[in-house]
């Protein structure tokens, strides 16, 4: 089951384990997913009457980053090709702050970028992370 959390700009802080490097990106269509997979175990009901249990075991959790369009500097590049994992803190950019998430150990699966004339090169920016948590 996946939840799904979606902000129209929102800015996203990175950084290192020990946090000697940093960097920022501003970003638009941002979406945070959530999957959890589950195993579900049964046990039936006894010869003696007693009920049979339902157990949920979480089996594996995955987080996914998606940042649609995405502004940084050549500097953030160089930190997302990184050998390392690193910490992540996402916000909403509009005056009303909806959420804020922080991600833990993750690294980036892809990133590009993208021009059109007479525009600014775009971004595109996906990130998995190990966790994630309220910030």
């Amino acid at each position: 089951m996946a939840e799904v959390y979606a902000w129209p700009e929102a800015t996203l802080y990175l950084w290192s384990g020990n946090a000697t490097a940093t960097a920022m990106i501003f970003a638009e269509d941002v979406r945070l997913t959530i999957d959890w997979r589950w195993e579900k175990r049964q046990t039936f009901a006894t010869a003696g009457g007693i009920a049979g249990r339902t157990r949920f075991t979480l089996a594996e959790k995955n987080v996914g980053l998606s940042l649609g369009q995405a502004w940084a500097s050549q500097e953030v590049v160089l930190f997302l090709q990184s050998a390392t994992a690193f910490n992540a803190a996402l916000s909403g950019s509009s005056l009303i702050q909806t959420a804020g998430y922080k991600l833990c150990s993750a690294v980036c699966n892809q990133w590009s970028l993208a021009g059109a004339q007479g525009g600014i090169f775009g971004q595109r920016v996906e990130i998995m992370a190990a966790d994630v948590s309220a910030a």
